[in-house]
């Protein structure tokens, strides 16, 4: 084994899939690929809430938030929400705890144990490729899910500042 060099062999992890590198040590080392470079996901999840259900009633179609289920109890044990309550009748704020986890988007988590429904399949989807997702659920959100370049930095991923240098002239 060459010690000069970190040695990875067979790394799978995320979108990673049977990864062997020899990185050199003591040098500077950039890894760019085509995954998570200045992309987001653009996530349509209100195609799986019935507007004329409650937590009661499954307003959500997805299997893991449904009556009993695991996310069910997360959402519903909050205490945030109404669970007789029509989706429908929702106000603005409510419709947010629900898909953001938050009183607004972007806002502070309004409760540990719901982070919202949009926001957490954001976070979860990316993470397996989905010929690697067992669960039906992440499966069911991937056909409504679009990739686009990010509104920040336009798919360049660096900020104006780190835009604007100039290397060598």
């Amino acid at each position: 084994m060459n010690q000069d060099n970190i040695v990875i062999r067979g790394l799978r992890q995320n979108n990673l899939k049977n990864v062997s590198l020899d990185i050199p040590k003591g040098k500077i080392v950039v890894f760019t690929g085509v995954s998570g470079i200045g992309k987001i996901l653009d996530l349509d999840i209100e195609w799986a809430i019935d507007l004329d259900k409650s937590w009661n009633e499954s307003m959500l179609g997805l299997p893991a938030f449904g009556v009993g289920n695991y996310y069910w109890k997360q959402y519903t044990g909050s205490g945030l929400f109404d669970l007789d309550k029509k989706y429908r009748d929702y106000t603005p704020e409510e419709q947010n705890l629900l898909l953001f986890g938050s009183r607004e988007p972007g806002g502070p988590r309004a409760h540990k144990r719901v982070e919202g429904i949009k926001t957490q399949f954001q976070r979860l989807c990316p993470m397996k490729g989905p010929e690697e997702q067992n669960d039906y659920t992440l499966r069911k959100l991937n056909q409504f899910m679009e990739e686009k370049p990010c509104p920040v930095c336009r798919g360049r991923r660096l900020n104006d500042k780190s835009l604007s240098c100039k290397v060598a002239g």
